[in-house]
């Protein structure tokens, strides 16, 4: 250990910045249960913790590293393992195993032990030099995923086994192979004995000893999950079960494709683990239907942490939480929230044995009476409750397993099911449960396609009678028995079913393409009808759409209350938000991941207003920034961005003065590798829910703004007017988007159009479009009909394609510019495109000034700030927003745009004919031209200091971050010099503003240095000719001890300086603000927050001074 205590010193480690020496009754209560858990069975001499995540593991010339280091690769969260040997000292890539050298992959060479120094570690250095090597393909889930995807599709396309099968062929295996690796004694063959990994391989190549044994593992465990019919066991051939012992043993699976499920350690491989693989078969299957997307473990991780350990954390002597999950999935958040009651229990009651019938009978009953799921798959589960029998057994020593019996949820806890059908069995058990949480990530498909085909209604009462009373059988449940009479009306209006006293009927509105049921003494459905070849085809409407409509109409019998409950654009994910609140109690309050789209998009307006003004929004963690590390393993190759709101049901009170913690994660180096939640101060936001009901906007400048950009954005919108009020007096101005090819089935002529020009959207960018862009719309290249072009009295308006025309491209520039070029010359366009046609030729300057806005700074700015897609999911703007932009009438913006437009003309020119043209001098003017441009329309809208910064922030440092720009790294994170500029000007926001408040004293700021640490110390001094700002340059550590000695204690350092970002404190006589030594946190915008948190901490301060 004494070397070790060298090597802590040598980095920088100590228990006062995230160092713990490890003991063996340590309870290590800071980590999660799970990771706490096995950090006792891997046993480092120490470990050094980021964010509670422990991300180095060290040794002492540890017994048995062959062993150790596959334990520690299953274990999957410490990246770095250091060993000290007696005459070396080794460091190892903990997510790195080689399979045949049994060892984990050499990380670095001790001669750069100092790259894992603390400030390395802390600041992000470490990891930006290895990232490539601690790349995700490695780790242990990865390979799991990989493996069990294989198995799976050789299964389902080499040998016809069902999806539903394989799952769970291979959920028994991983099952079987839990029970191997706890060491439990299996009492298959007549012996009570533990069995090997190579005996199950072996009895897998026998077909009729593999079902006997699954049948035996039923009648052992008691076990719902994964249950297979005797006849659908014997069918499955015995090169399936073949295929199953090659992905068992770590041989080869397929060509070139050998398994790793022989170093597979499933007693450490947390269950979540397992479940979260089979959520992503599941939702590889649902995620073209219903939008479903696998959960990341850290997401369930902080939304259990946010809730039910709070909830404990206020009720100290309880263990008991009832949680309910609506789509639960593989049954993530179940399993963690179990988890949390028994270690709560075990504390609670100081169980320090586990081996007593009491202490099984107590955790089966934890299950049984605090974890409820609904879903309405099937996989999902089966795969929830098997998530959940092998989290019982973790709690259990391998002979207390095998007498333990699974306790019965299936329709008890977990219902099939679908959460919106409100006649379902589940409605009546779980509404008499008062839940403490209903937690979940419901999926986020739209509705659209999920109309399901019921019947011809010219086929009835003839060939499709008996497919109307299947229908009627499953999903209304309405048991007709044999031959009802089935009768048409004579006008093919209505359909009756009659048989005995029952009676329903079918009215059909031809109009409004609906018809409605109608049962006699029940109740009434509506359901939409298609004319499909020649027949009149009737669809059920989901039920998630069915249940708004019929709460809708409770509401309004209720009172005419406004706004009316609506979702927008069939989202599914809208539904289960206010779903829950029929499952909820005075003390319910609900969790949910949502996709952000939910805050911002423009058509969900109404929803927005109906949920701000029923429900409490309590907080909203915003993960758009950063969907892509999000959802790094998602199916989902345009990934949707996600959010979680947390929330609780309204009950008929005012929400307005409710106060929402607002928290939106941007990208960083330690999220995308770790997981660990970097967050800014300025990440952190209040807002009362009465500004969101009247600022719409405001969602979204929340996300990447702060009360600055709100002020701001506000005054540009009431103080000038809009381009869209200038752009709607149709005897100046035609706005219309281009033609599209497709559109349904509408076939409109357009052989009139040859011989016009066309553009392409893609062949042109901003302000200027060359003349060779162009090209003629000719008989042969060109359709003879599209499905849409813009027409009054069914003729073609030509004048809307005739010069001079503003085209408008829908996407953005990296800049998030809207990309738009005046045309003089005519063109026809396609609808990615929207023109503004000059009529009246006068107004040609107005065209010209709205081409230099749109293409501005300030439009990026406003884009990124109020634009529902912008940095949320895709760079685009809708049109509406682009309308929604201020307008200003300024000949100098004209005379710029004019400008630029004339030197890409001459840079087009110089290309002609040449294959070094000479543009570099053409290429820099019109930079400055465009830096013209852009400070003239700052100029126009009169913008003062906070707000130019605010601006400039945008533009140079948040786009650049979110978009990626080539070398944004260095330029956003790379250190200031002593004296830079970029300080001097974030201290002169403080000079400025207290220089004049401290009679016969003097305002000062010490700035001191080092290449990790900036610190600002303000100064109240009698000394009047003294410097306003001087310079000190200590080391790292000199910074940190002074930083400690300041305002936190010691365990709180780094989550405060290099997690969060900044330390911060005043005094009688000076207040200071210690952060990391990245350019981006000293920016002058910053500088404006963080000096109104200081006024108003003073300001605070002075009344409690005159309070006493």
């Amino acid at each position: 250990m004494e070397n070790l205590k060298g090597i802590f010193k040598s980095l920088g480690m100590n228990d006062s910045n995230g160092l713990h020496i490890h003991s063996e009754n340590d309870q290590m209560e800071f980590l999660p249960a799970r990771t706490a858990k096995l950090i006792k069975k891997l046993n480092p001499r120490a470990f050094f913790c980021i964010d509670n995540k422990p991300l180095v593991l060290f040794y002492d010339s540890p017994e048995n590293k062959e062993e150790l280091f596959k334990n520690i690769w299953n274990f999957n969260e410490s990246p770095i393992v250091i060993v000290n040997e007696p005459d070396s000292v080794d460091i190892f890539n903990g997510l790195s195993y080689l399979k045949e050298e049994r060892t984990l992959e050499k990380l670095e060479e001790e001669s750069k032990l100092d790259a894992f120094s603390y400030f390395k570690l802390v600041t992000g250095k470490t990891w930006q030099t290895y990232e490539k090597k601690l790349k995700y393909e490695n780790r242990v889930d990865y390979k799991l995923l990989e493996n069990i995807r294989t198995a799976r599709d050789l299964l389902i396309n080499d040998h016809k086994i069902e999806p539903s099968l394989s799952n769970a062929l291979i959920g028994k295996c991983i099952f079987v192979r839990y029970l191997i690796d706890r060491e439990v004694r299996i009492k298959f063959d007549g012996t009570n004995r533990k069995w090997s990994n190579d005996e199950f391989c072996t009895l897998l190549k026998d077909k009729e000893k593999t079902i006997k044994f699954l049948k035996y593992l039923k009648v052992r465990f008691n076990g719902e999950a994964f249950l297979l019919e005797d006849s659908r066991l014997n069918k499955i051939p015995q090169k399936a079960f073949n295929v199953l012992s090659h992905l068992m043993n770590g041989t080869e699976i397929a060509s070139g494709q050998t398994t790793l499920f022989d170093i597979y350690d499933f007693s450490i491989i947390p269950v979540e683990f397992i479940s979260n693989v089979y959520e992503y078969f599941i939702g590889s299957e649902d995620q073209a239907t219903q939008g479903a997307y696998y959960t990341p473990l850290f997401l369930v991780d902080y939304i259990v942490k946010e809730t039910i350990d709070k909830y404990f954390e206020a009720n100290t002597e309880e263990y008991n939480c009832k949680v309910l999950d609506p789509a639960c999935g593989s049954g993530i958040f179940l399993v963690e929230a179990l988890r949390r009651m028994i270690v709560r229990y075990t504390k609670i009651k100081n169980i320090t044995s586990t081996e007593t019938n009491g202490f099984k009978e107590t955790i089966r009953k934890i299950a049984e009476e605090n974890i409820y799921g609904i879903d309405k798959d099937d996989n999902a589960i089966n795969v929830a409750l098997f998530s959940v029998y092998l989290t019982l057994l973790d709690y259990q020593e391998p002979k207390d397993i095998e007498t333990f019996k699974f306790p019965e949820l299936l329709n008890k806890n977990f219902f099939r099911s679908d959460f919106f059908d409100q006649d379902a069995d589940f409605n009546a058990i779980i509404k008499k449960i008062n839940f403490n949480f209903i937690l979940g990530n419901p999926p986020w498909k739209r509705g659209s396609k999920e109309d399901s085909y019921l019947f011809s209604w010219d086929d009835v009462p003839e060939s499709d009678s008996e497919q109307l009373l299947k229908f009627l059988n499953d999903d209304l449940k309405i048991g007709l028995g044999e031959n009802p009479k089935i009768e048409k009306s004579d006008d093919g209006e209505s359909i009756s079913i009659t048989k005995d006293s029952d009676k329903l009927t079918f009215k059909l509105n031809k109009e409004k393409k609906k018809v409605n049921l109608e049962i006699v003494g029940g109740g009434s459905y509506e359901y939409s009808s298609k004319k499909e070849n020649d027949k009149l085809n009737i669809y059920k409407t989901p039920l998630f759409l069915q249940y708004i409509k019929d709460r809708k109409k409770k509401e309004l019998k209720k009172s005419d209350r406004k706004p009316q409950i609506t979702i927008s654009n069939k989202e599914i994910a809208q539904a289960f938000l206010l779903r829950t609140s029929d499952f909820t109690g005075e003390q319910t309050r609900c969790a949910l991941i949502v996709t952000s789209k939910t805050l911002y998009n423009l058509n969900a307006k109404d929803f927005r207003q109906y949920l701000l003004h029923n429900y409490f929004i309590d907080k909203v963690f915003e993960l758009a920034p950063v969907r892509r590390e999000v959802f790094d393993k998602s199916n989902d190759p345009s990934i949707a961005p996600a959010a979680v709101l947390f929330f609780h049901y309204a009950r008929g009170e005012s929400t307005h003065k409710n106060v929402i913690e607002h928290i939106a994660l941007k990208p960083n180096r330690f999220f995308s590798l770790f997981k660990v939640f970097m967050l800014q101060r300025n990440d952190y936001k209040q807002v009362v829910q009465s500004k969101l009901i009247k600022y719409d906007w405001l969602w979204k400048t929340l996300v990447y703004g702060s009360y600055l950009d709100f002020n701001f954005i506000r005054r540009l919108k009431g103080d000038y007017k809009t381009i869209g009020e200038i752009i709607t007096d149709k005897n100046d101005f035609l706005v219309k988007q281009g033609i599209k090819l497709k559109d349904g089935s509408n076939e409109i002529d357009v052989t009139e159009l040859e011989g016009w020009n066309f553009l392409e959207t893609r062949r042109f960018d901003s302000f200027f479009i060359p003349p060779d862009n162009y090209s003629i719309w000719k008989k042969d290249e060109f359709p003879s009909v599209v499905g849409y072009i813009y027409r009054e009295d069914k003729q073609i308006v030509k004048k809307l394609y005739e010069s001079p025309i503003l085209l408008i491209k829908g996407g953005t520039n990296k800049e998030l510019e809207s990309v738009s070029a005046i045309s003089y010359e005519n063109c026809v366009f396609k609808s990615s495109l929207t023109g503004i046609k000059l009529i009246d030729s006068k107004k040609l300057n107005t065209l010209k000034i709205i081409n230099g806005l749109l293409n501005s700074n300030l439009f990026s700015y406003n884009l990124l700030q109020t634009g529902a897609s912008a940095g949320i999911e895709r760079e685009e703007s809708e049109d509406e927003e682009k309308w929604a932009f201020p307008y200003i009438n300024n000949a100098t913006v004209e005379e710029c745009v004019e400008n630029i437009e004339a030197i890409s003309e001459k840079i087009f020119k110089e290309k002609q004919g040449k294959s070094k043209p000479n543009i570099q001098i053409l290429e820099d003017e019109k930079k400055k031209l465009i830096k013209n441009l852009n400070d003239e329309i700052l100029d126009s809208f009169d913008l003062n200091e906070p707000e130019m910064a605010i601006v400039d922030y945008a533009v140079d440092v948040t786009i650049p971050l979110i978009m990626k720009h080539e070398g944004y790294e260095k330029k956003l994170f790379s250190p200031l010099k002593i004296e830079d500029p970029f300080l001097t000007d974030y201290a002169d926001v403080f000079l400025n503003r207290f220089k004049n408040s401290f009679k016969n004293k003097k305002f000062t700021v010490q700035i001191q240095r080092s290449d990790y640490i900036i610190g600002m110390f303000f100064n109240v001094i009698d000394e009047k000719n003294k410097e306003e700002i001087t310079w000190k340059s200590p080391s790292d550590d000199e910074l940190l001890l002074l930083s400690r000695s300041l305002s936190i204690g010691y365990r709180e350092i780094t989550k405060f300086l290099f997690i969060q970002k900044d330390i911060r404190g005043f005094e009688r006589d000076r207040f200071y603000i210690i952060k990391p030594n990245e350019k981006k946190l000293w920016h002058k915008a910053v500088a404006y927050l963080d000096l109104e948190e200081f006024v108003d901490a003073i300001l605070i301060s002075g009344r409690e001074v005159e309070n006493g």
